[in-house]
């Protein structure tokens, strides 16, 4: 039995060794057909605010737009420049009170695989206030 046995693992470990270097050479053949290219997006996003209730109004935002410097492979960055709607940056104000507050931007982008590298700025100082009703107005 144990004779049996010890061939059966030294193949597997061939076997192993076997798979792990055609991975890594498959990766290099991937990574050399398409580079990953670090670099700033060419074009600024706006930046959409999400749950703000229909009662309040965003008095004083920091900052209409982002810059994004992101990290893809070089047939990513040839869609996104292509089709920006693919970047979507938000801030959501849900369940926020009326005070001055940083919150900060999301950023979804729809291919993959993309890496964000810096989103400048990352937060949008907002001051949110309340929206003047024509009931208010006619007293």
């Amino acid at each position: 039995m144990k004779s049996l046995l010890k061939p059966s693992l030294k193949n597997f470990s061939n076997l192993l060794i076997a798979f792990l270097l055609a991975v890594a050479v498959w990766a290099m053949a991937v990574t050399a057909a398409d580079p990953v290219e670090k670099r700033s997006y060419p074009r600024l996003i706006p930046i959409e605010v999400i749950g703000l209730r229909s009662t309040r109004f965003i008095a004083k935002p920091s900052a209409d737009n982002i810059t994004l410097i992101l990290s893809a492979p070089q047939s990513i960055w040839t869609k996104l420049i292509a089709n920006p709607d693919l970047i979507k940056a938000y801030v959501d104000l849900n369940d926020l009170n009326l005070n001055d507050r940083e919150i900060p931007v999301r950023v979804e982008i729809a291919l993959q695989p993309v890496k964000i590298e810096d989103v400048t700025p990352a937060g949008v100082r907002v001051t949110i206030q309340f929206r003047e009703t024509q009931n208010q107005e006619q007293e």
